[in-house]
């Protein structure tokens, strides 16, 4: 039997960049919520699909998390 191949995420780079910061910085979901001014619901969904946040949100994630401009772009997915 075939393997099957695993559905294409675009996010994937991106997410494992934010949930890792969260990780090395010790931020739950809360934390992140609280910062952003959010929802916890609004974060978890923000972590699970990325492309719904606005580019000032995603800014904001970055922010919060330290993660570079550079470093963003280059996790992002283009098609």
């Amino acid at each position: 039997m075939p393997k099957m191949k695993k559905a294409y995420d675009p996010w994937e780079r991106y997410r494992g960049a934010v949930v890792g910061r969260m990780f090395v910085l010790d931020y739950g979901l809360a934390e992140l919520a609280g910062r952003m001014g959010i929802s916890v619901p609004t974060a978890r969904k923000y972590i699970k699909d990325p492309g719904c946040m606005s580019l000032d949100q995603m800014r904001q994630v970055n922010r919060i998390l330290d993660i570079e401009a550079a470093d963003a772009r280059d996790l992002l997915a283009f098609k």
